[in-house]
């Protein structure tokens, strides 16, 4: 009950004009800590409690909503508190009820310019059933520059992490992790196909996860499509 009076707290405070919320103190306004709350976590530290905040708005918010939260510690009566503080979202934020596809495409790309990737990733989700894909979680690289011109073509919208913050699209990083099983450190990927691409994202599209409950993305995104019509 709590974590989802939190995803909704922070969905609302984006919908709005921001915000800040305070976890770790109680309807008194009397410091109660985060003790009970980090006891089940696998990681106890504040470095993990706000791996757990982020991975909460990432689950039920979208990745994209990640590069809107900024999760600070304090101290107070010798209690540590956690201050979520929420940006304005651009569009309206949702809760989802359900887990993301976490659906793995890979495209082929023949440079790292701008044009060549936005132009490669415009066609890719073109692909995809119209109003599926909102969103587009980036790193601070120059190979989304032209990041205008793809949400223009897309109608998806282009959110940039900020420095030095992987957990802000923490999906990408664990799908990173797992292309590593295929293209271990050192593959030339300027050797790979199209195919060989496309080979590696079905194996990982049918591969049951954790995450999904054992369920498989490809299986995850045809009920989503399935719903949009």
């Amino acid at each position: 009950a709590m974590e989802v009076a939190v995803v909704r707290t922070i969905a609302g405070f984006m919908n709005h004009r921001g915000g800040s919320l305070l976890i770790g103190i109680d309807d008194h306004g009397t410091p109660v800590g985060l003790t009970r709350d980090r006891a089940s976590l696998r990681r106890r530290d504040l470095d993990g409690y706000q791996q757990f905040v982020v991975g909460l708005v990432e689950r039920h918010l979208g990745p994209s909503a990640c590069s809107l939260i900024h999760v600070l510690f304090h101290s107070i009566d010798a209690q540590d508190v956690c201050r979520v503080v929420v940006e304005p979202a651009s569009r309206p934020v949702y809760v989802k009820e359900g887990d993301t596809a976490r659906y793995v495409q890979l495209v082929r790309v023949s440079g790292k310019d701008t044009t060549t990737v936005v132009s490669a990733l415009i066609r890719a989700v073109q692909r995809l059933p119209d109003g599926l894909m909102a969103s587009l979680t980036w790193d601070r690289g120059l190979e989304m520059a032209q990041h205008a011109r793809f949400s223009i073509a897309t109608d998806v919208a282009v959110y940039f992490c900020d420095p030095q913050s992987p957990w802000q699209r923490g999906t990408n990083e664990n799908t990173n992790r797992l292309l590593r099983q295929y293209f271990p450190d050192g593959t030339d990927l300027s050797r790979i196909t199209q195919r060989q691409l496309d080979a590696v994202a079905r194996a990982l599209n049918t591969r049951p996860r954790k995450t999904l409950q054992f369920r498989t993305p490809a299986a995850i995104l045809a009920e989503a499509v399935a719903l949009t019509g």
